[in-house]
Parts: C-alpha cells; sequence; structure tokens
C-alpha cells in the first residue's frame, strides 16, 4: 500500500472530480468516503460506475497501518484522492497499481491523456466500507450486505446506465436481501465465472457485471471481449 498525500504530487488531478453529488451522498449513513465522479460523468452519453473491492489499510509490508485505518475512515475524500494518485502515477510513470494497470488496459491505451479522459467520465468508488486491516484480509457476510445496501442508495443518485464490478467474491447479499439478481454464466475466464445481472432501484433495474479482480492473473483482452458480448455499447464508450 502506499500512502497518499495529494498535495505533494507533481500534478494534482482533482479538477477531473465532480463534487456537486457531495450534499446527497451526505445523507447515505453507510457511505464512508465519496465516490469518484468524473466531471463528464453526469453529462456522459453512458454513465458507468466502476466498483472496486475495498481500501486496504496496510504498510509497504502488508501489516495492519492504524494511521491509513483512520484515514480511510475519517476522510470523506480519500477514495478520491486514491484515483488522483493512480492518474498521477500513469501520467508521471506510465503505470500505477495492479488494479488500475488491469482496469486501465480493458479499455484504453494508458497513455496520460487517454487515463485522464476515462477517469474524468466514469464514476468510480469501493463496494466494502470498512477498509481491511491486512491484505489477505475478506469481507464478511455483513460488510457485504451492508455493501448492497449502500450502493442501492448510491446509485438512486448516480444514476448509472452500467455497473462492473471489480472482483466476484462480494455477491452475497444482493438477492438475499431483494436487492437485485444474479446471474453466474458457468464458464471460466482466467480461472474466473462472471456473472451478470441487475440492482433494483426506482428508477428501473440497472444492469450489472461482476468480473475477475483486474490484478494478479487478469487478462484485459479476455475481459473486454466477455463485456463486449453483453455491453457493446458501454464497452464502445469507454474506449473512446
Amino acid at each position: 500500500n502506499i500512502i497518499i498525500n495529494s498535495k505533494f504530487m507533481k500534478n494534482n488531478y482533482l479538477h477531473l472530480c465532480d463534487k456537486n453529488y457531495n450534499s446527497e451522498f451526505d445523507n447515505i449513513n453507510l457511505l464512508l468516503r465519496y465516490p469518484w465522479v468524473g466531471v463528464k460523468y453526469t453529462s456522459s452519453k453512458y454513465r458507468v460506475l466502476l466498483l472496486g473491492d475495498s481500501h486496504y489499510a496496510t504498510n509497504e509490508d502488508g501489516s495492519h497501518s492504524i494511521e491509513e485505518e483512520i484515514r480511510f475512515i475519517t476522510d470523506k475524500e480519500s477514495t478520491r484522492e486514491t484515483i488522483n494518485c493512480a492518474i498521477n502515477n500513469f501520467c508521471e510513470q506510465g503505470s500505477s497499481w495492479n488494479m488500475f494497470n488491469g482496469l486501465l488496459r480493458t479499455f484504453t491505451n494508458t497513455t496520460p491523456e487517454s487515463v485522464k479522459t476515462f477517469f474524468g467520465k466514469v464514476a468510480f468508488y469501493n463496494f466494502i466500507q470498512e477498509p481491511m486491516k491486512y491484505r489477505n484480509s475478506k469481507p464478511t457476510a455483513k460488510q457485504k450486505r451492508e455493501g448492497w445496501q449502500c450502493l442501492a442508495k448510491v446509485v438512486e443518485i448516480l444514476t448509472p446506465d452500467y455497473i462492473i464490478f471489480i472482483g466476484t467474491r462480494n455477491w452475497y447479499g444482493l438477492e438475499h436481501q431483494k436487492l437485485g439478481e444474479l446471474k453466474w454464466e458457468g464458464i471460466k475466464i482466467s480461472n474466473c465465472e462472471p456473472a451478470t445481472g441487475s440492482i433494483y432501484t426506482s428508477i428501473g433495474n440497472i444492469p450489472l457485471a461482476l468480473i475477475h479482480h483486474t490484478s494478479q492473473g487478469y487478462n484485459p483482452l479476455l475481459w473486454r471481449n466477455y463485456l463486449n458480448e453483453k455491453a457493446p455499447k458501454i464497452v464502445s464508450f469507454l474506449m473512446k
């Protein structure tokens, strides 16, 4: 894990984030951190919400960092600062953390302009709200249920056209709470079985896909092809 402080970055990309939803996000008790919302998300032809797994409150050696845990719990801007840092890493170093490397290579050529364009038009936050204390920590069933409850309220605000989950382990709680439905594909890509479905909202059912986590063992081309079969217009939009 990398300690993030956007003040000391060579370039700050928080201007790519739209903060106009903050007051609405403040009404969601389960939401600990503001989602990243690209400045062009609201006006985009398609609104795409990306769901990461969770924040990890760890030091570089994988040990628990109390300071990072406190930051992720108390600093509502910490997810945005993480995206800001990821963009900075791509623009200054040509790469970032494995998760973002895999995600961006699914839809872009990872040039600085492509990366800025991508994050300027999508929304992103981490599904599990409580930060994980160790690299091998796993969310509890309660945390997953609350993640779905939180998402159900976030989508009422962001009204996405499509949701892409980075990782498949947080499926539990959607159908159990009658918040939506899932269908597992019965096939494996990179040794991971994807799922598609929808989450129920007052504005209609919003389609979603659960894919392989975009880090270790992830193949961007295979998963781009899979998503293109399920939502070709969304993939075409993300690749522009």
